[in-house]
């Protein structure tokens, strides 16, 4: 065929949403001397593409990117120095162009597709020769585009400084597309699979693939003890990890001693990390991050699905025009509650040659919907009674405020429509449905929540909505549909039902006129402030009885902090302050610092609606929260303080 000089290309002028992919044409080059140029077949789509649509790579990003990573395709031509290649060879990229072989460097960092430079959603791709991988013979072009991230990445982890081997145990976390081929590799290695999920269904897959246990977590939160007890206590050799600070704690607990976990992902959210580095080096482990991997890996693990006929799971095939459909279903699929499970398989797209009314071929993906199953989507659920339904209302209110507020900051929209979709992380909106506890999206019209569930379930019912008024209103008339808006929060953040609670201890705020204490920045500062206040104070001097009291310390702001709330033993270490009675409330009015004298005043009992904080020996620190406050006997304020 003869060589392109265009090709249509997809951009992302604007990074607050794959609601911006921009399908435009742009020149093809001739391939320079060390070049190729390629015909792209087939694309597959990975959580990374969503993450760089909304700016929030953590790697880093270009301007107005071409997304895309993996790609399949075949060589229409090829510079004159290239070697080894030839026009008609299937090939795929590795990942970061110039990952050769060894480890990664900050300059390789930086030539991954589809984030630091253009990747692949395109037509035609002009690339690196050194970059290129052949396609296994026994793969079609769909499904060797699943290859260069999710597969090099779970060879990487399971193949890299300590190998897996025959008999060694895996755990999988999830069944995304990294945890997939983890599970592939190491049934095809001889090793026993562990698999994990929140879905009975996705675990039939998994065990379909070779998984020997299956385990599922919403069933079994404790499943790292389900881990230790398949294993006779011992721990797995090789966990791929996935979900990241969220699930860290679990799988260092159910990995073997001097076992290995390869940190991949990040979808499980946070969680208390501040343990890790003891527990990592008291059982030896080796905590290793996966960035990808090189072309001699991409190489190597080619070789390896050549000789066992491995196949990817490819769950759905769109079409090339039809990206954002694409990108709503990866972002709509990726992965339920709280669960490290991402997208079951893979979204790919295929490349076809169609006809024209001219006679000129035009490029386009398309293909048919594979065997593998789809996750069944549920009916959208609407609140099932009138009080639901009005507490919706208020949830609304508060919900409308906040994707404002979020619209104002991130997306520059000075005010929401009159119906909206509000789409936060996967399960990280919580609602007041008990049969629906998490929700990925709501659907809100004139400040009432109409609709739960995923993106693709609320936009069903806006559909069937306006099927309805259009019925009613608009005779039928297909132009009168409006299109439905979605807003999202930055990446982690979570939504929850609430109102504004506004109020303030004005009494207690007098406190703060007399010794303030907001601002400090140390608790150093914050002990300068109480000595210069009492040495001021004739009065105060002459009389170490007489009570002091002050507002609006704040630990949080406090620079090289140790953590947690001061205690009385803060206070006694300056001779000034040492054995006066101190009560200082913390900037919130709900916390009270007292000195070692107020202590030993105190009531020591535990109360309802509040806590006495205490030190490991059960005795208290000097801090008392919310009602416990009332434990301690600070003088009542005269009519004259008042």
């Amino acid at each position: 065929m003869p060589i392109p000089t265009t090709t249509r290309e997809y951009r992302l002028p604007k990074v607050d949403g794959f609601h911006n992919l921009t399908l435009q044409e742009a020149s093809v080059p001739p391939p320079k001397s060390s070049e190729v140029l390629v015909k792209v077949h087939a694309v597959s789509l990975q959580y990374r593409d969503l993450v760089v649509a909304k700016n929030q790579y953590p790697l880093g990003q270009k301007e107005n990117p071409v997304p895309g990573s993996d790609m399949a395709g075949e060589i229409l031509a090829v510079g004159d120095e290239v070697k080894g290649w030839k026009v008609g060879d299937r090939v795929c990229a590795n990942f970061a162009v110039d990952h050769l072989y060894g480890d990664v460097t900050e300059k390789i960092k930086l030539t991954g597709l589809g984030a630091p430079i253009d990747g692949v959603f395109t037509e035609y791709k002009i690339l690196p020769a050194h970059c290129l991988v052949a396609i296994p013979e026994h793969l079609s072009y769909e499904e060797a585009s699943t290859l260069p991230c999710a597969a090099v990445t779970a060879y990487n982890a399971l193949m890299g400084p300590i190998p897996l081997k025959g008999g060694d145990t895996v755990l999988v976390q999830g069944t995304g597309g990294v945890s997939i081929f983890g599970l592939q590799f190491a049934v095809a290695s001889g090793a026993t699979v562990i698999a994990t999920s929140s879905s009975d269904e996705k675990l039939q897959i998994a065990e379909k693939l070779g998984a020997k246990y299956l385990i599922n977590y919403k069933k079994t939160p404790d499943w790292d003890q389900e881990v230790l007890k398949i294993t006779n206590g011992r721990g797995v050799d090789h966990i791929v990890e996935v979900g990241g600070p969220g699930t860290l704690s679990k799988s260092l607990n159910c990995v073997r001693y001097a076992g290995c976990i390869h940190v991949i992902g990040f979808v499980a959210g946070d969680g208390d990390v501040s343990h890790i580095p003891l527990t990592v080096l008291g059982k030896a482990v080796l905590l290793r991050g996966i960035l990808i991997g090189s072309r001699t890996q991409f190489e190597d693990m080619n070789r390896l699905i050549s000789a066992v006929k491995l196949r990817p799971v490819i769950d759905k095939v769109f079409d090339f025009d039809n990206l954002r459909a694409a990108y709503e279903y990866q972002d709509s699929q990726k992965h339920v509650a709280q669960a490290p499970l991402l997208l079951s398989v893979f979204v790919t797209f295929r490349m076809v040659d169609t006809k024209q009314k001219d006679g000129s071929k035009k490029s386009s993906f398309s293909a048919p919907v594979s065997s593998a199953a789809a996750p069944e989507r549920a009916r959208v659920r609407t609140p099932p009674n009138a009080r639901r339904q009005v507490l919706w209302t208020l949830v609304a209110a508060a919900l409308a405020g906040l994707s404002t507020y979020y619209s104002n900051i991130h997306r520059q929209i000075t005010a929401l429509p009159d119906s909206y979709a509000l789409c936060g992380g996967p399960g990280k909106i919580y609602t007041v449905d008990d049969a629906k506890p998490a929700v990925d999206c709501l659907l809100v019209r004139k400040d009432v929540v109409i609709a739960t569930g995923s993106l693709g379930e609320v936009k069903t019912h806006w559909n069937d909505y306006q099927n309805e008024q259009i019925k009613m209103f608009y005779g039928n008339e297909p132009s009168a549909k409006k299109p439905l808006k979605v807003f999202r929060p930055p990446l982690g953040s979570i939504v929850v039902p609430g109102l504004a609670d506004a109020h303030a201890h004005i009494i207690d705020y007098g406190f703060k006129v007399e010794l303030p204490l907001d601002g400090a920045s140390s608790l150093d500062e914050v002990l300068n402030r109480i000595e210069a206040y009492i040495s001021a104070s004739p009065e105060l001097l002459a009389n170490p009885d007489r009570w002091v009291e002050g507002m609006g310390w704040d630990q949080t702001r406090w620079t090289a902090w140790r953590g947690g709330f001061p205690t009385a033993a803060d206070l006694a270490s300056r001779p000034l302050l040492a054995a006066r009675p101190l009560a200082l409330r913390r900037v919130d009015g709900h916390a009270l610092w007292v000195s070692p004298r107020v202590v030993m005043l105190a009531r020591d009992a535990d109360v309802s609606g509040g806590e006495v904080v205490r030190g490991e020996d059960g005795k208290p620190t000097g801090v008392y929260l919310d009602a416990a406050m009332a434990l301690v006997p600070v003088p009542a304020w005269t009519e004259e303080e008042r």
